[in-house]
Formats: C-alpha cells, structure tokens, sequence
C-alpha cells in the first residue's frame, strides 16, 4: 500500500475557496442499516459499539462491561522519593493495563501511601475496579488500599478504603462517582515482605456504567452499482446525533480490486462536518468507510446513516503526477518541473484548473501542454496554486508546469488535484507516479543550512513610497533554517543613530521561507503610521534560536523621494 505524504493528509479546506460552487452529486452510495457481521468476505468490523440497543443504528459500548483501563496510561506519586527506595527495575505502570497476567509493576517495601494514577482520557461514572496479584502470589498482594476517583489528577476524592485485604484479586464494587482520574493507593504492605518487591501487581481494571471513550465501525466494501466502474468520488455526508461532548469521525479508502488489498489508498484525514470531501486515490471502482464514535462526558453519539456521492463523468481517466527532480539543494533556488500525464476515455469533462497544494513561495516561469505554451492563469492562496486553462486539456497530454522556488525543509511535497466544468464542486485526486519505490511528488532536501537566518535582502532597495504606484513597498526576503521548534522571529527597522522606527514584522514560527509571495512588505512608515524621511535606514531580521549559529541578520534599506 503506498504513502501519502503528510501534505495529503491536509483536508480540501482551502478549496472552498478555490472552488465554485455546484451542485451534489447525483449518484451515491447509501448506508442506512447496520449490522455487525462475521461473513468470510467483505465483514463489518467493529469495535466497542452497541448495535443492539437501536437496531439499525450504532452508539458506544457501556463501560459496565468494558474495561475503561484497557490501553490507558497511569503515572506513579510515590509516598517516598528516596533513591534507595525506588528500585531501577520496578516495572512500567503502564503494563498494568494491557490485558495480559505475565507483565507487572513492582513496588518497594517502605512504600506506603503510593498512588498509581490512571487516566481515563475521558470523563466517566466508574463503580467498579479490579486488580489482579502477579503470580497470584499471596505475599505479593495489595494488604490494604484505597481507590479515588477525581475530574483532575491533584483532587482526587475516596470512593472505598479497604484495611485488610486476604485476596490475591480483588474486585470492589462502590458508589458511582463521576472522573477522568481513577487512583489504586497502597495503604498497607505484606509485612512477611520487609525487603524488596513487597506489592506486585499485573493488571488493574476500571469499569463504569457510563459509554465507552471511543468505537469503531469498518464497512464491507462497496461498490458503484451492479458493475463496478471506475468513478470520481465526491463528498461524505452523515445523520447522527451528537450530544455536547460527543464526536463523530468518518475516514474513507478506495481501490480497484474487491480484495482491499492491492493498491488501496491509505484512509483518508478523517472529517468530522457531514458533506465534506475526502481524499482518496481516484477515480476508482470500490470504496471502504470507517465511523469512529467518541465521547468526553456521559452520553453517547448515535449513528444513522451514511452517504457518499460519487459522479461517473471524470475530469479524465488517469492522472499521474511527478516532479523532474526529487532531490535538491536545501536553501539553493531550484528550477524544477511538476509534470502532470493524463489520459481521456469515455466520459470526461477534462482539465479547466490544475491545483498544485504547496506551502513553499515560488514563481512559475511556463506552463505548457505537450510542450506548448497555453493561455493560462495563475493564482496563489495559502496553501496552493491555482493554474486555470482557457481550454480543456483532453485526451493523451502532459500539462507542465516549470516551477522556481528554494526549498528549506527536509522534504516538501507537491500533491495535485484536477478540476473539471463539467464537475466543479468534485475535484479529482491525481496520483503521484511511484519510482523506485517513493512517490515521485515529494523533494528530499540535501545539504545542511549554514545559519539560522539565510539570504536576508529587500526589493526593491532604495524604494520610494511617495505614492506615485510604482515602488512604494519594499520587500523583506528571508529563510529561517535549522528550526524545528517554534521561535520568535522580527523584522525591526532603526534609524542611524540607533533608535528604532518600526517593528514590522514580528511572529513565532519554525523553518520557514519569506520570500516571492511570501516576502514581508513594509510601506517606510513609522510605528505611528508616519512616513519617514529620505535617507539611509538599518534593518535587523532576528530569531530567538538556541546554538551557535547566527541568530540576527542586519543590513541597510534606503528611502528615496
């Protein structure tokens, strides 16, 4: 199965910008019963759902009967902090929750008072809890414990104490009581143990009588018709009640064989807004769901039914998309190539817009198709280019699109959609050409940045903002490299004797490139908004970066009338 670069991930929320709107689609599939099933092929597969207590519809499991604890995390408070009282090999916590009696964690003699906490990830009513000895050895039991329950970590209240406890399991029902937090506290230790392990535990089990945090329901593959037939795949769109603190997620894979298997897309982003679009490989014949229900309180979702549209006219019939190169030098521009092959069969509406989804600046130097120039339009918006032809590309062409820009992160990926009139509220995925066993859409990065801040310039410099039109504005042209956690990054401007003038650009950000349309204007005014005099001015790009690189770039602009 291939990878889709992270780029892929990103959800169609930029395209409600790029796209005009249409109407739905007129052909869909619809899922308005479901049923849990065990057949040999195409089974449902859920997990931690309820599909009994509304036939047709599912919610969440309860949590009377489901270890809320299963695949948890805790943290351990010991009573005592003394190093010689908390052993290197005591064991990880967090195996006390993994359904299995041959794991456990090992607590010192001396160790009185300890909590092991455990987080719930959701808050829930818990009334019961359970706890099983390793080795169901006696001497290694819990001899006397309590068991709180609270919203937070810090306030925790008792729910049950028990002062002597004979058992090598325990199983305590108590009043409900509603928390995030559950806490086992070893109150007292096997005196027969004085040295070493004294208590030695290897599961912990939590139960409620509340809903589960989360469940899962997989579908049997579905396919477009009684004939399977290769579509273009549209929006998502749902019916389900969601109470306050309660969540619904549907993520969607495509492929062209029944199996599931071969040359299936990875699952999409999951959306959680009913009549959303999704990204999957396409156009393709079957087409799988995932529904993942969620609560953070005491009520569940309820699921109802499912609808996914789909058109069988196609922008075209196959798209694959690659990059000249796929590797180059990092902060050195570059004058690369995406390059998009297409082919028409049957019914297609053809290429009206390329969209190119990108986060790095770049200019476009042509576009062409089968190596000819074509009246074409361009458009950047956050996040991607728009390329609009006056024609549609149809039948067997390669649209080339010659790109400049300088790469400054380890990798950065060119992911495409298409765009068809004739469809223009369902933009077709292309697919990215597979080499040597990589997509072919992603550029790797070598080399290593020299500095934090690199190729620090204004243009135009001197520039004049008397308000003629022309050079009114100057640009800041930047990288920030080596950084991948967010840093205060600014532009200040100072007079020659020192004083500052103007802060013009100030933000936190980790590597990134502030150059061709994402160059960082500045209009020769002051703080106050007041022009400033002709003359020579200093600018500083600074970046608040640990090591040793340079972490301030200074140089001068000049303002001229």
């Amino acid at each position: 199965m291939r990878t889709v670069p992270t780029t892929f991930g990103r959800m169609f929320v930029l395209l409600a910008f790029l796209l005009p709107s249409s109407a739905l689609s007129q052909l869909a599939i619809r899922d308005t019963v479901f049923k849990s099933t065990v057949a040999s092929e195409n089974p449902v597969d859920t997990t931690d759902l309820d599909l009994a207590t509304f036939p047709g519809d599912f919610i969440l499991d309860s949590g009377s009967s489901n270890n809320l604890a299963r695949g948890k995390t805790a943290s351990v408070r010991f009573a005592r902090e003394e190093e010689e009282l908390i052993p290197v090999q005591n064991g990880d916590p967090n195996v006390l929750f993994d359904n299995s009696t041959s794991t456990f964690f090992s607590l010192p003699a001396g160790q009185e008072g300890t909590q092991i906490v455990i987080d719930l990830q959701a808050t829930r009513v818990v009334n019961r809890v359970k706890t099983r000895t390793f080795v169901q050895a006696l001497n290694f039991r819990p001899r006397g414990y309590s068991i709180l329950v609270g919203r937070d970590s810090v306030d925790l209240r008792r729910v049950l104490q028990i002062s002597d406890n004979q058992s090598v399991t325990t199983d305590d029902l108590f009043i409900p009581d509603t928390g995030r937090y559950v806490a086992f506290q070893i109150d007292k230790m096997d005196p027969t143990r004085p040295n070493g392990a004294a208590t030695v535990l290897s599961e912990i089990e939590v139960f409620g009588v509340g809903f589960l945090a989360e469940g899962t329901y997989v579908s049997a593959i579905k396919q477009t018709g009684s004939i399977a037939r290769s579509v273009n795949w549209g929006k998502v769109s749902w019916q389900a009640d969601t109470p306050p603190l309660t969540s619904v997620e549907v993520s969607l894979r495509t492929g062209d064989d029944q199996t599931g298997v071969s040359a299936w897309s990875p699952w999409s982003t999951p959306v959680n807004v009913s009549g959303s679009l999704f990204r999957v490989f396409e156009p393709r014949k079957y087409i799988q769901y995932k529904v993942k229900l969620g609560t953070q309180a005491l009520e569940t979702p309820r699921f109802r039914s499912i609808e996914i549209s789909y058109d069988t006219t196609l922008v075209v019939s196959s798209a694959t998309a690659r990059l000249s190169q796929v590797t180059a030098e990092i902060l050195k521009e570059a004058n690369i190539t995406h390059e998009t092959a297409i082919q028409t069969n049957g019914p297609s509406g053809g290429i009206d817009t390329l969209i190119i989804e990108t986060d790095i600046p770049m200019a476009v130097n042509a576009v062409t198709v089968n190596n000819v120039e074509v009246p074409h339009t361009l458009q950047f918006v956050p996040g991607a280019l728009r390329v609009g032809f006056a024609s549609p590309v149809m039948g067997t062409s390669t649209i080339r699109a010659a790109l400049r820009f300088t790469p400054y992160l380890l990798t950065h990926s060119f992911p495409s959609l298409i765009i068809s009139n004739a469809t223009p509220g369902n933009p077709q995925m292309v697919d990215a050409a597979i080499i040597g066993g990589k997509e072919a859409t992603t550029l790797v990065t070598i080399g290593v940045p020299d500095a934090t801040i690199m190729d620090g310039r204004v243009d135009p410099n001197p520039f004049t903002p008397n308000g003629d039109g022309r050079n009114d504005v100057t640009y800041f042209n930047f990288f920030v490299a080596n950084l991948t956690d967010p840093r205060p990054v600014r532009i200040h401007v100072f007079d020659l004797t020192g004083r500052k003038v103007r802060t013009v650009f100030e933000t936190s950000t980790t590597a990134q490139a502030y150059v061709e349309q994402n160059a960082i204007p500045w209009d020769g005014r002051d703080d106050n908004g007041k022009l400033l005099a002709p003359g020579v001015y200093i600018f500083q790009i600074s970046v608040a970066a640990d090591g040793n690189n340079p972490s301030a770039l200074t140089k001068t602009v000049t303002i001229a009338y």
